[in-house]
């Protein structure tokens, strides 16, 4: 038991400085892994990406002639729980179709929050990957706005999962040390969009901002209130025109952009927005094409894959 914990121990410690190398294999060994059927054994969850990388580092610390059953006591027992020993924030920006669903998960599991919930056709397969992701309890779900692109799975998300506190009104919101900050555009007599909920945070310095399906009047008005200076940021209504200003991607100075759209007749990430993200050179990704978006946040960077994408890295900036 002494020799299993302190693998741990050196597997949380060693994780930064020895996830490069390990990328390709634990790919390798996750697609392996799914061969297999264990008909007798229910895991909460599934294999993620801290997960995997934790097996295979204790894998290489531990004598040849142990590794195989290491590997595999680590495979039963350690999977359910290593979420809650893994020291890295993450965000994952879920592909919710055309809608937006947002996860945000502390450092140690402490603290998980639901940004929106997807449109009820998308309830589905959202509850599916939170499950995968050994989500089964949420400490806050916020609403940005009623629209059902956004809230539509309110009832079935409170039947799949323990839901702490549900908010939908203009509230900064804690949680274990993490900060929501609501960004109050006090816009009166707005439209749904314009009176959605905006929330900035900041994870190991790395700071995201939150734009709902807020437009260009909600931009305007943020950009006179406060500071909006960020790293990246979710935009405003799926990509549309009616938001992502020209003055507005000035000001964030933001270096990647996440847009949450699925396939629509509305034009939706529209051609004058991506046109202005690369004058900017803001780079930018969408759930449509990468599925979901989970960024890894060590001290002073990101690690970012999707779906579809190999591992990038985001530096904090400004």
């Amino acid at each position: 038991i002494l020799m299993m914990v302190s693998a741990v121990f050196w597997s949380t410690t060693l994780l930064p400085l020895l996830a490069y190398p390990a990328l390709f294999l634990y790919r390798l060994f996750n697609d392996l892994l799914g061969k297999f059927s264990f008909d007798t054994i229910r895991l909460i969850g599934t294999m993620n990406d801290f997960m995997l990388i934790s097996v295979f580092i204790l894998f290489m610390l531990f004598p040849r002639r142990k590794r195989v059953n290491l590997s595999m006591v680590c495979l039963l027992f350690l999977s359910p729980f290593l979420v809650y020993l893994n020291p890295f924030p993450q965000v994952v920006f879920l592909n919710a179709g055309q809608g937006d669903a947002i996860l945000i998960r502390s450092a140690f599991a402490q603290c998980t929050i639901l940004l929106d919930t997807g449109p009820p056709k998308e309830a589905a397969n959202l509850i599916a990957t939170l499950r995968s992701k050994s989500v089964d309890h949420i400490d806050a779900l916020i609403l940005t706005h009623p629209d059902a692109d956004h809230s539509g799975n309110l009832e079935s998300f409170s039947t799949s999962f323990r839901i702490d506190q549900v908010i939908i009104q203009r509230q900064d919101m804690e949680c274990e040390g993490l900060l929501m900050k609501n960004l109050d555009a006090d816009i009166l007599f707005g439209n749904a969009n314009a009176d959605a909920l905006v929330f900035a945070t900041s994870l190991n310095r790395m700071r995201f901002l939150f734009m709902a399906d807020a437009d260009v009047k909600t931009e305007d008005a943020l950009i006179n209130k406060y500071d909006l200076t960020t790293d990246i940021v979710k935009l405003g209504h799926h990509g549309s025109q009616s938001a992502s200003s020209e003055s507005f991607i000035g000001k964030i100075q933001a270096r990647l952009a996440i847009i949450s759209v699925g396939i629509n007749h509305y034009g939706h990430p529209h051609s004058s927005v991506l046109n202005r993200l690369e004058a900017f050179r803001l780079a930018y990704l969408t759930t449509r094409d990468e599925g979901d978006i989970t960024l890894t946040l060590f001290p002073g960077f990101a690690l970012i894959n999707s779906s579809k994408s190999p591992f990038t890295v985001l530096t904090t900036g400004h």
